[in-house]
């Protein structure tokens, strides 16, 4: 009972920790995903305009600090080899996703445009940095969720 209690105690503190850590990752993440929208369209696509988006917006914070404590919860029941191992597997799934929606969204986007000689002119703002972070972020837990709701299930037969 006392493990428990202090694992409960442990999950807002997570919260708050990654809720103040996107503060700081989330510019170089939606760097890495001009870069990614570059590459994959071998420099096609030209970015112009400011970058005024100095923060991360509430969605952002908020889906990756509940992400994170569900991941937390996910692993208390597990020993560290096993954690480091579904820590991975969650971390290689949301930069494969990140990856693939990128490469779908920039090949789309230049596929629609029809009057564009060569390369397609977008703004900073043109790309939804936000629903590419949360659908990455989501759809990496997924796997987690699914093998607990398995387990859970198969221990109350």
């Amino acid at each position: 009972m006392k493990g428990a209690r202090r694992s409960i105690l442990i999950l807002p503190l997570v919260f708050v920790v990654t809720a103040f850590s996107s503060f700081f990752f989330y510019g170089s993440y939606r760097r890495m995903i001009r870069y990614f929208y570059r590459v994959f369209t071998h420099n096609k696509i030209h970015l112009f305009g400011k970058d005024f988006l100095f923060f991360p917006s509430d969605y952002v914070v908020v889906s990756f600090g509940i992400c994170c404590v569900v991941l937390v919860a996910l692993l208390f029941r597990h020993r560290f080899m096993q954690g480091l191992y579904r820590v991975l597997l969650t971390l290689g799934l949301f930069f494969l996703c990140t990856l693939l929606f990128c490469y779908f969204k920039s090949a789309m986007a230049l596929a629609a445009c029809t009057t564009c000689k060569g390369v397609l002119a977008l703004g900073f703002g043109a790309i939804r940095y936000d629903v590419i972070f949360i659908t990455s972020v989501l759809i990496a837990l997924l796997p987690l969720v699914v093998m607990e709701v398995i387990w859970q299930v198969k221990r109350k037969q």
